[in-house]
């Protein structure tokens, strides 16, 4: 998926350039604009997997997009990058009307405030819809089919979260054999990418 042409299909090109021109936290090792773009592609693919509908499928990329916008680059206290991130978001939406197309409906942007919400780590609550399903499973899953695995994912949240890089990957085999996802979908391309990750690991620990 070609997540560019997905965006201007969805007519949501000036939110996503929003958020990619606008992100406080755009430079952090892990929780920066590359990860909230990946996990608005891997949203958008569950929507596809599940044949949601287009507004549907708006809504979950603009979720992605703000879930970890101003993260403050920890995990000690998920609370507050959650409240910056709605809080971004219901600035957003509260702009002029006329500067952006997709600019949401009432309901509409408190379905986006429920869905980053759905994101927060360590998770408290089972997620309520598929949609919110689909997002808490893509802020995961996508990082298992990142390029540089080892780099752009386990060396940069053992960065952002002061853990050892050796650690951090000696953590890696016994996470990703436990994790379970909430979808069909996650937990299929799960088991398919798994392999290849614990490989990856294996490798790097060696080295």
């Amino acid at each position: 998926m070609n997540l560019t042409d997905k965006i201007n299909e969805l007519g949501i090109s000036q939110i996503y350039n929003y958020v990619m021109e606008t992100n406080p936290s755009s430079d952090l090792p892990y929780h920066n604009n590359f990860h909230l773009g990946q996990v608005c592609k891997f949203a958008l693919l569950g929507a596809d997997y599940y044949q949601l509908s287009d507004n549907d499928k708006k809504l979950l990329a603009i979720s992605a997009l703000f879930h970890d916008y101003n993260h403050t680059g920890s995990g000690k206290n998920d609370d507050i990058n959650i409240e910056n991130a709605i809080n971004a978001f219901i600035e957003f939406n509260n702009q002029d009307i006329k500067k952006f197309k997709s600019f949401l409906t009432e309901d509409e942007s408190n379905k986006v405030i429920d869905l980053i919400k759905a994101t927060r780590y360590p998770y408290m609550t089972d997620p309520k819809t598929l949609l919110q399903q689909i997002l808490r499973d893509s802020d995961f899953l996508q990082g298992m089919f990142c390029e540089d695995y080892i780099n752009k994912i386990v060396m940069a949240i053992a960065k952002e979260n002061g853990i050892p890089p050796k650690v951090m990957l000696q953590n890696q085999s016994g996470l990703l054999n436990s994790i379970k996802f909430c979808t069909k979908w996650a937990n299929d391309m799960h088991q398919e990418g798994l392999p290849t990750i614990l490989s990856k690991v294996e490798s790097a620990l060696k080295s």
